[in-house]
């Protein structure tokens, strides 16, 4: 049987005050010797009026959205790199 090399924990909500899974995550990968990898996929609809008033467009908002749901995720890898593990995060976007 061969060792596990690589954890996929799939993110639903990038809260790190609220995601215990991602703790579980962590501990199961620094048991393995495993490397961890936290990922979200963006799926909230992004409604727009026909007129945008702060003129950004959709590639903008886009754009910013998956910055912030990044940076969440990076916060939860940075609670996981204290403890030992090696972490790579990744967010996209999915169709809603």
């Amino acid at each position: 049987m061969s060792a596990i090399r690589r954890i996929l924990y799939a993110v639903k909500e990038p809260d790190p005050r609220r995601d215990a899974g991602a703790a579980k995550a962590a501990a199961l990968a620094k048991a393995c010797g495993a490397t961890l990898e936290l990922f979200h996929a963006v799926s909230a609809p992004i409604f727009l009026p026909t007129e945008p008033a702060t003129g950004a467009s959709l590639a903008d908002l886009k754009r910013d959205t998956l910055e912030l749901h990044a940076l969440r995720l990076r916060k939860l890898a940075d609670a996981a790199r204290h403890r030992g593990v090696e972490v790579d995060c990744f967010a996209s976007w999915d169709y809603p």
